[in-house]
């Protein structure tokens, strides 16, 4: 490189440096801080394949008396707070999930049963948080005196591996790089950029056959091949049902309600099962229908929510460690016109249009142990 041009791309990358030095001084001063979920695992990522709580930040630290959630995973999980050590007419639930158990938030208030005990429930659904993830929150919480645990997870199984996967693939280099740029006044501006932006692209209804909301690719990634993932998705599962048993503590597995009607994306095989079950369903034929759309679910490349093969699992995980099942996909097909969930019931594949259905199926279910308990 000629040295007149050496000079000019010097001064150039000086001049910048200076530029964002005196942002980063002016955001400081001005006190800014993102508070606001980035797109990436949040600091310090001990929710891969690890264990939250042993010798890594967990999800809660101590704050005085109370057990409050770590500021990094603010946006990630519902921000919350509950005593470190538990009163004694308390009665505590872990709801653990995705982001429709996030969005559940709501709806599960803590409340006192008949008796006069307190029922804490405490929310711990997600963003985009699959089984590979929750399995170190539920051994980090399992320390925290639960009377029940729920768990209702089977959407974002494929979305997990990928961000476990892309965790471990990440050189110590670039976590080190990312554990420095986090600090940065000005990348927290520009990643508060960046989620508004993202979350405003989310609301855009992009209509596929039946009009219903999706977001989501269609190139597989190594390590995400189904059966894989279905397999991983099995280990969990029954991991957590070893651990609750080793802790004795109640666990409840429930099965994922998801949109049968909702049109997959590819490939072809799955599309043309799913216009075969519209028009069976068009006919009146609701229980032929109800099969050709389950199978066109199943058929997905890349399965972006619950299916009848998760579901399948969920009960052979409950059934082969003997742990209480609640049919939750069951009883929302069951309030669904014809039996089919469809977009009166969701406005994507996952996420309820209203999810007080949900919530009243939980209570019940806690009600349930509360009085097995006494």
């Amino acid at each position: 490189m000629p040295a007149k041009d050496l000079k000019l791309t010097v001064y150039s990358l000086a001049s910048l440096l200076a530029l964002l030095l005196g942002l980063e001084a002016v955001l400081r001063l001005a006190g800014f801080q993102a508070r606001l979920p980035p797109f990436r695992l949040p600091s310090p990522p001990c929710m891969v394949l690890g264990s939250c709580g042993e010798g890594n930040r967990g999800l809660f630290e101590k704050k005085g008396s109370l057990l409050a959630l770590r500021p990094e995973y603010y946006g990630w999980f519902q921000e919350q707070e509950f005593p470190a050590r538990k009163p004694a007419d308390e009665f505590r639930v872990f709801i653990l999930g995705g982001s429709t158990i996030y969005n559940l938030f709501g709806q599960m208030t803590n409340s006192f049963d008949a008796s006069g005990r307190k029922v804490r429930v405490v929310n711990l659904g997600g963003n985009s948080f699959g089984t590979a993830r929750l399995l170190p929150v539920l051994s980090e919480i399992l320390g925290y005196e639960p009377d029940l645990v729920l768990v209702y997870s089977g959407h974002s199984e494929f979305v997990d591996i990928t961000i476990v996967n892309q965790f471990l693939e990440t050189s110590p280099f670039r976590k080190k790089l990312g554990e420095l740029l986090r600090r940065s006044r000005v990348c927290g501006l520009i990643e508060l950029g960046v989620y508004k932006t993202g979350m405003g692209l989310m609301r855009v209804r992009k209509r596929h056959d039946n009009g219903v909301v999706r977001y989501f690719g269609t190139r597989l990634r190594p390590g995400t091949e189904k059966e894989k993932v279905y397999g991983l998705y099995r280990k969990y599962l029954a991991e957590m049902a070893k651990q609750a048993r080793a802790r004795g503590v109640p666990l409840v597995l429930s099965t994922v309600g998801y949109n049968r009607v909702i049109a997959p994306l590819v490939p072809e095989e799955a599309r043309a099962l799913h216009r075969t079950g519209l028009d069976l369903l068009r006919g009146g034929k609701y229980k032929e229908a109800l099969t050709a759309l389950n199978k066109a679910q199943d058929a997905e490349k890349i399965p972006f929510g619950a299916n009848e093969t998760t579901n399948a699992i969920v009960r052979e995980i409950a059934a082969g460690y003997k742990v209480p099942l609640l049919d939750a996909d069951g009883a929302i097909a069951a309030r669904a016109p014809n039996g089919i969930p469809g977009a009166e019931t969701f406005f994507d594949q996952c996420h309820f249009n209203d999810s007080a259905f949900l919530g009243e199926l939980f209570r019940k279910e806690i009600n349930s142990a509360i009085a097995g308990s006494k």
